[in-house]
């Protein structure tokens, strides 16, 4: 981290300051003045001291950004304002400015890339059972939507929920697919108008599902105690497509397969495009990663760290 200093003579800052000061008794509104004849030296003496303090930020972030584009060094994050400068300057009297800012710099580096360095690059194997997978996504895909009357594994169910003291009552859907095991077991063979106990917190496999199909907050979802009641209005199957040529035509484009084996082919051949895609992500990732470590590139921590935690409150010291 170097520390780099700016000065402001009142020189600097006094001409802007007096145009700015001006320019606000001409659209002043004042009671007692008619508009733009509100005298200057009372504009001065109500806004003079953040006029000047406006000012002077303007021309030392304009000096400091100025210098950083003009020097060759490479620098991490935003200048930093050494605080404890800051809160001794007196706006009121002082004339003269100086200020400090920290700022990060990036170390000059050498890399050599030579023979020596390696990385191994992964194929991901395209197997039946992928394949077989695939299919079965896309028949789920291109099939259709039906009614039953007794729940399956796989089934969506939708009806109202609703906790004893009234609070929670909402009509939801709930996919089968995405149950907990428990809860798949409970909700698996229902039938329209059977009501169900169901533990909030083990619905899902992911409880954040239920909370935002709710529409509560994570503590108010947190703070429920007890189970809900659903009750079991409909249950929709998603039926899937027959593997035939509709299935080809819809999948690849009418006529660019002709019969199963084919199929199987064109899948696997777009199955292997992209997992080519994340092989090269991966490769990608895995060679920065190399090249990061055998640079090894210093960088100011501290003075990062304290950047990100004063340019975003989503971050804490921990």
């Amino acid at each position: 981290i170097n520390a780099e200093y700016g000065s402001l003579k009142e020189d600097d800052y006094q001409p802007g300051v007096a145009e700015k000061i001006k320019d606000y008794s001409k659209k002043a509104n004042l009671k007692g003045f008619r508009p733009g004849k509100v005298p200057v030296g009372l504009i001065k003496q109500m806004y003079g001291k953040s006029i000047k303090v406006e000012e002077i930020n303007k021309l030392v972030s304009d000096k400091l950004n100025g210098y950083l584009r003009e020097s060759d060094l490479q620098f991490l994050g935003e200048p930093m304002p050494r605080e404890e400068d800051f809160e001794t300057i007196d706006f009121d009297n002082q004339k003269d400015f100086e200020f400090t800012y920290n700022v990060g710099f990036a170390e000059h580096f050498d890399l050599k890339v030579d023979d020596k360095l390696k990385v191994d690059k992964h194929s991901i194997k395209i197997d039946d059972k992928v394949i077989d997978e695939t299919i079965e996504n896309l028949q789920r895909q291109f099939g259709e939507t039906e009614t039953a009357d007794e729940s399956a594994a796989g089934d969506v169910v939708y009806g109202p929920i609703k906790s004893k003291d009234g609070e929670i009552d909402k009509e939801i859907n709930i996919d089968l697919n995405d149950t907990d095991k428990s809860s798949a077991k409970k909700l698996t063979g229902v039938k329209i108008g059977d009501e169900i106990e169901l533990d909030p917190k083990k619905l899902y496999t992911d409880s954040h599902k239920l909370h935002h199909q709710l529409g509560i907050s994570h503590d108010e979802f947190d703070a429920l105690k007890g189970k809900l009641t659903f009750t079991v209005q409909g249950i929709t199957r998603q039926k899937l497509a027959e593997v035939n040529q509709e299935l080809f035509d819809k999948t690849f484009g009418e006529g660019s397969v002709k019969d199963e084996k084919e199929f199987r082919e064109k899948v696997a051949e777009s199955v292997g495009q992209s997992f080519k895609n994340e092989e090269e992500q991966y490769f990608d990732y895995q060679l920065r990663e190399k090249l990061v470590e055998k640079a090894n590139i210093n960088v100011p921590d501290d003075f990062l760290k304290n950047w990100l935690l004063k340019t975003n409150d989503q971050i804490t010291p921990e």
